[in-house]
């Protein structure tokens, strides 16, 4: 009985007793791998170097394939070109940005092609000044000779017949150049109508007169604009711009035209052809044909002279025909000048002092 009764008591002590060792031999083991992490520690102090490596190769790794790819493909698309640019190409990036210039070596090529057919177009302006012709319609040579007259102050006495009212007033005509630029201002007196100005303003070429400017007034002014740039006559009444012609003229300068033409070589201007000058309004432009009439005796406020007399002929049912006299004694200068309407008013000046 005493053993029984102390036999369950002495279970509990060594199932407690085993319990401990149990947990101590775990411990144990637990603690193993500490103790040789403990005792290699020497070691670790070697392996946190490498780590740092390769924590510091690790990123760089990692950038380098993102820079390789980058920098793979600048090899591939740029060694193809470069083994003919090789060394060049390699400084002048910056200066094969200035091969923008060749386009203009392309650009002299058309301008190559063209000049087979460009060298008239750029001559034509200052050669094609008027183009004569016979009554058979066939075009003689380009007159290009100009000789213009020298400047003079004219005074005209103007007789108009406007809706059948005949009047009379005076006219001025300054006509000036220095070799380089010409100006041509016309005034005439109308009671009725005020006083009507023209002028023209421009540069005075080898082959003759090149306005840049015309303008009428009476009550209002208006203008035409010749752009030798932009190969356009622009005008201020907003009418559509009109294409400037090689020895484009208005309807001032076209007389001194005429007049420079016929100076340059008179003997060229016999009774039959005809000249064809592209003249400008301020409105709008049209080809103007001069037929050549011959020489005239006519009658003037200061006694008779001889000149050459030319007609412009209208092209449509209501042009204006307009007469113009150029006297050989006053260096072809305009002595006389006729106007006249399609419903019948006249505009007669003639010269009253050279």
């Amino acid at each position: 009985m005493n053993r029984a009764l102390s036999s369950p008591r002495r279970t509990p002590w060594r199932l407690i007793t085993l319990a401990a060792v149990v947990l101590a031999v775990h411990a144990w083991l637990l603690a193993s791998p500490l103790l040789p992490a403990s005792d290699p520690a020497p070691a670790p102090t070697n392996p946190p170097a490498l780590q740092t490596r390769t924590v510091v190769l690790a990123p760089v790794a990692r950038t380098v394939p993102t820079a390789a790819p980058a920098a793979a493909p600048r090899p591939t698309s740029a060694r193809p070109s470069r083994p003919t640019l090789a060394p060049t190409a390699l400084t002048p990036p910056a200066q094969e940005s200035p091969p923008p210039a060749p386009p203009p070596e392309p650009a002299p090529e058309p301008s190559e092609d063209a000049a087979t057919s460009a060298p008239p177009p750029p001559n034509e302006p200052d050669v094609v000044v008027a183009s004569a012709s016979t009554g058979n319609d066939v075009k003689a040579p380009s007159v290009t000779p100009f000789a213009p007259p020298p400047s003079a102050q004219l005074d005209y006495e103007v007789h108009v017949e406007y809706r059948g009212i005949p009047q009379s007033f005076k006219g001025t005509l300054a006509w000036q150049h220095d070799g380089e630029r010409y100006r041509l201002h016309m005034a005439i007196g109308m009671a009725f109508l005020g006083t009507r100005v023209q002028l023209s303003e421009g540069r005075l070429g080898a082959h003759g007169l090149h306005p840049l400017r015309f303008s009428e007034k009476t009550r209002s002014e208006r203008a035409a604009h010749f752009d030798e740039a932009g190969g356009r006559i622009r005008y201020s009444a907003n009418s559509p711009d009109a294409p400037l012609l090689p020895g484009h003229q208005d309807r001032l300068s076209v007389f001194f035209q005429l007049a420079g033409l016929v100076h340059a070589r008179p003997e060229r201007f016999a009774a039959g052809p005809s000249i064809h000058i592209p003249t400008s309004g301020v409105r709008d432009s049209e080809t103007w044909t001069f037929e050549i009439k011959g020489m005239e005796t006519i009658a003037l406020p200061k006694g008779d002279m001889a000149a050459l007399h030319l007609r412009r002929l209208p092209r449509k049912e209501f042009d204006t025909t307009v007469d113009l006299w150029l006297a050989p004694a006053l260096g072809h200068l305009p002595v006389r000048m006729r106007i006249t309407q399609a419903n019948g008013d006249v505009a007669d000046q003639r010269l009253i002092t050279p």
